[in-house]
């Protein structure tokens, strides 16, 4: 099992549609994201067991070289039933939805990179000394950060289906199921989504000190960046709700409906961060191509669900996105003209005057040289 398989699966993609591109060189496959996911990474083939690849690396290059050159991100449940590939000899399947890698090749045929829970148990972990103690010795067998994968090849109803989620999904049909799964759910009530443009996807969601999804720096605000951001908040507001720090927490006040209510909403909530993520890196080229109407929708989002913003300057759409932004118009030149002036008729005033109180009153031309030598003498003796 892998704790962060999102950011896994993201950066596998990401960086394996670079290699196939000839973007990268065969030193940088592995992204960041998979190696701080998953510290061991086993590919077993599905009828035997045996270990095909023991890395990310060895994965992609064996598929660049048998004529791979696309990497998609598909839902688990639209291609696969689960009750197909239970029971299994080898492994134990994740029984639950997940995006999953699939490459695609020049010869018609797919692949599909299928997540293992754990295998079956070859070896058991028997007690040491006496068994009323309970304890042994450690296995590496149930290690959190050991990510077990197989490959399936699909068949041609898969390879169909593929294609059929790549022409009937868009932004439009992702952020209106957002919005009639989540926004107008009984649930929604006490957690509120907060949407902001961004232009990268971090590790653990924070700039600083954290690992970018994508390498090179991007000028311009990424919307299904910006809508997994926004899942991911989500998702965090609801473990730190359920985590409930005293006895006074909403949580434990809850009645069995509203349970109910929030058991499903934390399914809708899956489910909608699988399609983002999968529709997202299968056109993360493609984000600022986006019709008017889906720039309408991004927009009414910000407007809806605006994200407090500390920082100096927050990203907007491009200007095929959003309507252009209101310059600060410049001062008129009159203005500095006629500050000029005010200031060196004071000054000249002020002279002027000055001027007269010396001529007319030598006292206070007396008062004032006397001042002035004092300071000067003041001066030179602190020297």
């Amino acid at each position: 099992m892998i704790d962060h398989y999102g950011q896994f699966i993201l950066g596998l993609q990401y960086n394996a549609q670079r290699f196939f591109d000839n973007k990268i060189s065969d030193c940088g496959i592995s992204h960041p994201w998979c190696d701080q996911s998953c510290a061991i990474c086993f590919i077993r083939d599905v009828q035997t067991n045996a270990l095909l690849h023991d890395s990310v690396d060895h994965l992609v290059a064996y598929f660049a070289e048998h004529h791979t050159r696309q990497c998609s991100l598909y839902p688990f449940d639209l291609l696969f039933d689960h009750a197909e590939l239970h029971p299994h000899h080898h492994f134990e399947f994740l029984k639950a939805n997940y995006p999953i890698a699939v490459f695609h090749n020049n010869l018609n045929q797919a692949f599909a990179l299928v997540q293992i829970q754990y295998e079956k148990k070859i070896l058991d972990i028997k007690p040491i000394g006496d068994p009323r103690e309970f304890w042994g010795v450690h296995s590496t067998q149930d290690h959190r950060q050991l990510g077990l994968f197989t490959i399936i090849e699909l068949n041609q109803q898969q390879r169909n289906e593929c294609f059929c989620i790549d022409q009937n999904s868009s932004w439009s049909r992702l952020i209106n199921s957002i919005q009639q799964d989540l926004f107008e759910h009984p649930f929604s009530a006490r957690i509120k989504p907060q949407f902001k443009f961004i232009q990268n996807l971090y590790f653990d969601g924070h700039h600083h000190g954290s690992t970018p999804l994508l390498a090179e720096p991007q000028q311009s605000p990424q919307p299904g960046l910006s809508l997994i951001a926004m899942l991911n908040t989500l998702e965090a507001e609801i473990k730190s709700f359920k985590q409930a720090k005293t006895d006074n927490s909403p949580f434990h006040f809850l009645t069995a409906e509203e349970q109910q209510q929030l058991l499903d909403y934390e399914n809708k909530l899956s489910e909608c961060r699988v399609g983002v993520i999968c529709f997202t890196a299968n056109h993360l080229n493609q984000e600022n191509h986006l019709s008017n109407d889906e720039q309408a929708l991004f927009l009414e989002l910000q407007r809806k669900y605006p994200k407090p913003d500390y920082s100096d300057s927050a990203p907007v759409l491009p200007s095929s996105a959003a309507s252009t932004a209101n310059d600060k118009k410049p001062a008129h030149p009159w203005a500095a003209l006629f500050a000029l002036i005010l200031i060196f008729a004071l000054l000249s005033a002020l002279l002027y005057g000055l001027y007269l109180l010396f001529k007319q009153f030598e006292l206070i031309k007396f008062i004032a040289i006397t001042i002035g030598i004092m300071v000067f003498l003041a001066i030179w003796s602190k020297k």
